[in-house]
């Protein structure tokens, strides 16, 4: 009752369809819920309750970031001949039917993303309030998985990795909790909490850290470290942040590492499976088999999309396309990599576009971050902590290609218009 008093009824209805992420996509049906709801439904409704704001996020884009404000129109016009190449050319009806959903996919997920920053820009929902539902899901996330796993007897926990109790597939619950983690260790940096809430940011950390290894992610482990150390060296660089500080977010890590393997499940959660991926790689005799045997089959995958991508180089293969081109390995749908994703479904015209277009927010957010990090910006440094955790692990995983994945990246993405905001507002407190 509170909550709904301080905010409009659809924003909390919103919110508690993002903490129940984590733990509720298990199946076709519930997908489909979260996407109407989510990418559909509270979309128009946020659309016509800012309609009155006096801004334009479109027209601000084009006036002070003219580069990547053509970058995405290109882009769209790129990807939508991409999308008319499979419609009028002689594919089977299949793959028309599943090229038009995906690419309608990526229309609502801008849509979204554009919704979404004005209500960001408008105060009416934050970053910070988004990802830590991300947080309290995930956290809900381990307690039921430990019930199920101590209480309700485990079944089919052998095949837990991709046919988990909750969510569709536990690499892409690493992903959620790569994010999870981002979020937690930016606020313990950057904000002042009473004690009570620092231990529970702090606890928050341990058991998503725990978690993540239980998992046995290794992409996601790896991306999530590196970011987290650059975030510190940042707010060591910029910030004097004392060592004390910067090394309990580590040490708490750290800890979280034999917790999450003692409860991992063998063969393919905790330290084991991923040791176990060197010990076989170290055991071939080649070193392509080596690398084929470390990247659990990538080196294949990544082969093929190459293939595909250049029997059609210049518009690609249409949305979808990886997973009905004749390259395609058994039963692979993804290519685990931004780069050749994009490759094979928008060609090198698409992929040059959106890749640019990456770029260049990566330009205005570097020129940003350093009076992010002074002005303590948390709700910017959050998402922009979220990008940076999940495109580095898009160089070898799905987060760029998985609606639940892309769908938290366009949450982050959507922050970057308040970047010209806080600019704003810093050059009228200088002018004054």
């Amino acid at each position: 009752m509170s909550i709904s008093k301080k905010r409009p009824l659809m924003i909390t209805a919103y919110l508690c369809l993002v903490f129940t992420i984590p733990f509720s996509l298990g199946d076709l049906g519930s997908m489909l819920f979260y996407s109407i709801a989510l990418l559909v439904v509270f979309p128009f409704y946020a659309l016509f309750s800012t309609k009155s704001l006096p801004f334009s996020l479109r027209q601000e884009l084009r006036q002070y970031y003219p580069s990547l404000y053509y970058l995405l129109l290109l882009f769209a016009v790129s990807s939508l001949i991409s999308w008319a190449s499979v419609l009028f050319a002689e594919n089977s009806l299949q793959q028309k039917i599943m090229a038009s959903l995906r690419y309608l996919e990526y229309v609502l997920l801008a849509f979204y993303c554009f919704v979404l920053a004005r209500l960001y820009r408008a105060e009416r929902v934050s970053v910070v309030n988004f990802f830590m539902m991300i947080v309290y899901g995930a956290l809900v996330s381990i307690a039921l998985f430990a019930y199920i796993y101590f209480v309700d007897g485990a079944p089919n926990v052998r095949r837990w990795a991709y046919e988990p109790p909750l969510g569709t597939n536990l690499r892409m619950t690493g992903i959620l909790l790569s994010a999870a983690i981002m979020t937690c260790v930016v606020r313990i940096y950057i904000e002042q909490h009473s004690r009570f809430f620092l231990w529970f940011l702090y606890f928050s950390l341990f058991a998503l850290s725990a978690f993540l290894i239980w998992t046995a992610s290794r992409i996601n482990i790896l991306a999530t470290v590196f970011s987290v150390a650059i975030v510190a060296y940042l707010m060591r660089a910029w910030l004097k942040t004392s060592w004390l500080k910067l090394m309990s977010v580590f040490l708490v890590m750290l800890l979280s590492v034999p917790v999450g393997d003692y409860f991992s499940i063998s063969p393919w959660g905790g330290l084991n499976r991923m040791v176990g991926f060197a010990d076989r790689s170290l055991e071939q005799e080649t070193l392509e088999a080596a690398v084929e045997e470390f990247g659990n089959g990538r080196i294949q995958v990544w082969g093929a999309a190459i293939s595909a991508g250049m029997e059609k180089p210049v518009f690609g293969q249409g949305p979808y396309g990886f997973y009905f081109s004749d390259y395609i390995p058994e039963e692979i749908e993804r290519v685990h990599n931004v780069f050749l994703h994009f490759f094979v479904e928008f060609g090198f015209v698409g992929a040059s576009l959106f890749i640019l277009a990456l770029f260049t927010l990566a330009f205005y957010g570097a020129k940003y971050a350093k009076q992010a990090f002074i002005n303590k910006d948390v709700n910017w440094l959050v998402a922009a902590s979220v990008v940076l955790v999940l495109t580095m692990s898009s160089v070898a995983n799905r987060a760029y290609e998985f609606i639940l994945s892309t769908y938290i990246l366009v949450s982050a993405f959507a922050a970057f218009p308040m970047q010209r905001k806080k600019k704003a507002h810093s050059t009228e407190s200088e002018v004054g």
